[in-house]
């Protein structure tokens, strides 16, 4: 088997569209572990995560001809990953709806004010703490950016119920933030 390191994106997709698998492995290797990243989001552990991210592979090694080099393979890549996410949630029947209650509607919107710096490491920490059908609905807005219109035609859920939802868990995020913040100064003091 010959395993060619560094080839350009172009050649490297020609020979995925001929199934040479060393083209595959290649681009697997290239962006695995940022499509993970776009898996874990969606996922409940790790587990859920690797098998999304198969799935995800398989679809886009079988819709690549789709690929027409408008916009950033990567930025492809991931749509068809975030698809792959949304669909493997609705076939495992996970409910996309909040349980918790929403006593976070009195907390101010302001993300500045919760503190001067924030690691990115705890952001994704408090991100990964947020109820599961929180954690799709701003993963959609913030990290994927889809808007409210979309939101809503991919969850089937109203616009203004997307909107009212997404602000929820903005400030479910920063109630996160805000107790981890201040369960530190408790420890150093």
């Amino acid at each position: 088997m010959v395993y060619v390191k560094s080839i350009d994106e172009k050649a490297l997709l020609e020979n995925c569209l001929l199934n040479k698998e060393w083209a595959q492995k290649e681009l697997y290797d290239l962006y695995s572990s940022e499509l993970y990243a776009v898996c874990f989001r969606y996922a409940i552990d790790t587990n859920e995560a690797k098998d999304i991210l198969q799935e995800g592979f398989i679809r886009i090694f079988t819709h690549l001809k789709q690929y027409k080099g408008s916009g950033t393979l990567i930025g492809w890549m991931k749509r068809v990953v975030v698809t792959t996410s949304l669909n493997y949630i609705k076939k495992q029947r996970k409910e996309i709806t909040n349980p918790i209650e929403y006593y976070a509607d009195t907390l101010d919107d302001n993300f500045d004010s919760t503190t001067s710096y924030i690691d990115t490491k705890e952001i994704l920490k408090a991100f990964m703490l947020l109820p599961y059908s929180y954690r799709i609905i701003l993963g959609l807005h913030i990290v994927e950016g889809y808007n409210y219109k979309e939101i809503s035609k991919i969850m089937g859920i109203e616009e203004v119920t997307c909107r009212t939802r997404v602000h929820r868990a903005k400030l479910k995020l920063k109630n996160i933030i805000e107790f981890e913040d201040k369960a530190i100064a408790i420890k150093n003091n």
